[in-house]
């Protein structure tokens, strides 16, 4: 029988593309925390997202660095809060996250088991 998860949270990790000039266009590597029936966890590291200069600029007022850095971790539903007014295209790059009950934890190589 298939693993399956019973808790499952989506965590953003926001940092500024150093290879870009100015390091002025955010992107975000998403990753799903998720607890078993049995009371196994493990986080799924899912591809990064890169957000363009009009995306970034709706969302880095309200992460200002000196207070969150330049590089930090907010759960999806926190960041929908606090980034109120942001671009309608951020909400539709994460519309695109798989649900965490389609990832075959058993064979996908994305899952990295924590116990």
């Amino acid at each position: 029988m298939a693993t399956k998860l019973k808790v499952a949270d989506f965590d953003l990790n926001f940092f500024y593309d150093e290879n870009q000039p100015e390091a002025s266009n955010l992107i975000c590597r998403p990753s799903i925390y998720g607890v078993t029936k049995d009371g196994r966890t493990c986080r799924i590291y899912l591809s990064e997202i890169k957000l363009n200069s009009v995306q970034t600029k709706s969302i880095a007022p309200h992460f200002p660095e000196e207070e969150w850095g330049a590089d930090f971790f907010i759960g999806l539903e926190l960041f929908k809060l606090l980034a109120a007014g942001r671009h309608p295209s951020v909400d539709e790059l994460f519309a695109e996250l798989p649900d965490p009950n389609t990832i075959d934890l058993d064979s996908d190589e994305r899952v990295l088991w924590q116990y």
